[in-house]
């Protein structure tokens, strides 16, 4: 009888400790999953933490609308500090800048729970000591700093082009149907733990298509260049955002 309540008892403790293990990885397995991802998102973006990392777009300033003999500016937008810089966008914040923000930090969100600070580009202007990523290219403070930077072995602007730094045959050129941008990431030398990203197309839609990109195909990237420094050429076609593909990847060894 006393080996029958014993074995009955045994029983009951095993099933009790086996409905304990299934909770417990039931519970555990999803964090497991979820450390990993945030773990490969931040082999592209970075070991800083999200509220250390700004999203940097370019401040403008709108000129007078008409020029000094009466005729309308075709493009009426100013970048301060760089001559003859003009531009013709939707609003100071544009809509490509406002759409490429939220592509990423709703990637963030997402993949680490947590997003970064946007900041206009004359604020951080001369600060070298953070991690961040800038939208668009010569209107953009940041953007400059890398694509001026000794790390940046990749790509340029010349000319209304994207052309390769090493191979000045390798020529990218927008269309009246496509569009190419450029991203960029480099680790500044004077600060080897912060991460520089540059997103920058030729016209606002490569901008924004290779935000897209960066955002939510963050991982194809990642196959191709694991946590190095790269120069990625991105291709947008058709006006989407989500036609945005992989021409070229250079990687920094």
């Amino acid at each position: 009888m006393c080996t029958q309540i014993n074995q009955d008892l045994k029983a009951i403790l095993f099933n009790i400790l086996g409905g304990i293990i299934v909770a417990f990885l039931a519970w555990i397995y999803p964090m497991i999953i979820k450390l990993l991802k945030a773990k490969r998102f931040k082999k592209i973006f970075g070991k800083d933490s999200p509220d250390q990392i700004s999203l940097i777009y370019g401040k403008m300033l709108l000129l007078p609308c008409f020029d000094e003999r009466g005729q309308q500016r075709p493009f009426p937008y100013h970048k301060p500090g760089i001559a003859d810089a003009l531009y013709r966008v939707s609003s100071i914040l544009s809509d490509t800048e406002a759409s490429s923000i939220k592509y990423l930090s709703d990637a963030f969100s997402k993949n680490v729970n947590e997003s970064p600070q946007m900041t206009c580009d004359e604020d951080v202007k001369d600060i070298t000591d953070l991690s961040y990523i800038s939208f668009g290219g010569l209107n953009n403070w940041k953007s400059i700093s890398v694509l001026n930077s000794e790390e940046n072995i990749f790509y340029k602007f010349e000319n209304s082009s994207i052309v390769s730094v090493e191979d000045k045959k390798e020529v990218y050129k927008i269309t009246n149907s496509t569009d190419y941008a450029i991203i960029i990431k480099i680790r500044p030398k004077q600060f080897p733990m912060r991460t520089h990203i540059c997103v920058a197309g030729m016209g606002e839609l490569g901008t924004r298509g290779a935000s897209y990109f960066l955002a939510n195909k963050w991982k194809e990237i990642l196959k191709q260049t694991g946590d190095k420094q790269f120069g990625i050429i991105i291709k947008v076609s058709d006006n989407s955002d989500d036609s945005a593909q992989i021409v070229k990847v250079k990687i920094k060894k």
